[in-house]
């Protein structure tokens, strides 16, 4: 379950998003001790914090503290140099839209059906 936060919520900027913590496990792939773990180390840095989940008693919301959000804006433009150095320069345009074909199916949006 993602959702935002009301524009009310204290200590977090209006652009954070909620994610429920089971659906982060899933999404990542992660065992449950392996999730709680390391957002545990997340958390004692200030990085997120962790909420519980008014429908779900045993679930949890994962949010995104203003530090965590500091530190995603300054690794984003090293990471996104080091993504287009190492794989998108190294594609030709027409390897590039193949790749965005396959995308499109096995990577469907949440607000469309997956591609037949």
């Amino acid at each position: 379950m993602i959702r935002r936060p009301p524009r009310s919520t204290q200590g977090r900027s209006s652009a954070a998003s909620d994610v429920y913590k089971r659906q982060l496990g899933d999404t990542l792939g992660w065992e449950k001790s392996r999730l709680s773990h390391h957002v545990t180390r997340m958390a004692k840095r200030g990085l997120v914090v962790k909420e519980a989940c008014g429908d779900d008693r045993r679930g949890a919301f994962v949010v995104i503290t203003p530090a965590g959000r500091t530190e995603i804006e300054a690794a984003a433009p090293g990471h996104l140099a080091a993504v287009r150095r190492l794989f998108v320069d190294r594609l030709t345009p027409r390897q590039i839209d193949s790749l965005a074909q396959i995308a499109e199916t096995i990577l469907p949006l949440p607000d469309r059906a997956p591609a037949a």
